[in-house]
């Protein structure tokens, strides 16, 4: 999936390394409220 967002023109690709491990509550990875928070910050 990485190599296809890169070719496609995907400059910034975020993912679980990106966030702490307190903020995973299952496996499908970080909570919405941290994931927005994160979304939120990168926009500014």
């Amino acid at each position: 999936m990485l190599s296809y967002l890169t070719t496609v023109g995907f400059e910034k690709i975020v993912g679980k390394d990106d966030f702490d491990s307190k903020q995973f509550n299952s496996k499908w990875g970080a909570q919405d409220e941290f994931v927005f928070a994160r979304h939120f910050a990168d926009m500014q």
